[in-house]
């Protein structure tokens, strides 16, 4: 089994906050570990996400998708802001 890396980290501390009840913590570690640009986009794209700014996840991750393609996390996230905001629009009308 290969040695985690930070990268590795970043990635799975990210995973981890979206699904945790309480995630600031996590989201605050994986931001200490990310050392490269597109893991710093990931830990701001994240914490829009799970602040419920779907805006700002769209514009973030619209930026990251385009030098990462490949980011299925970040496509995830971009989708569920999608139909989270929908719904929230559907509810309040």
């Amino acid at each position: 089994m290969p040695i985690s890396t930070d990268n590795d980290a970043v990635t799975t501390l990210v995973a981890a906050a979206l699904f945790a009840p309480s995630p600031t913590d996590l989201l605050a570690q994986a931001a200490t570990l990310a050392r490269s640009t597109a893991h710093r986009q990931l830990v701001a794209i994240a914490s829009a996400h799970v602040a419920g700014d779907a805006d700002r996840v769209h514009v973030l991750a619209s930026d990251h998708l385009s030098e990462h393609p490949g980011s299925v996390l970040v496509a995830w996230m971009t989708e569920t802001a999608t139909v989270r905001s929908t719904t929230d629009a559907k509810d309040s009308s």
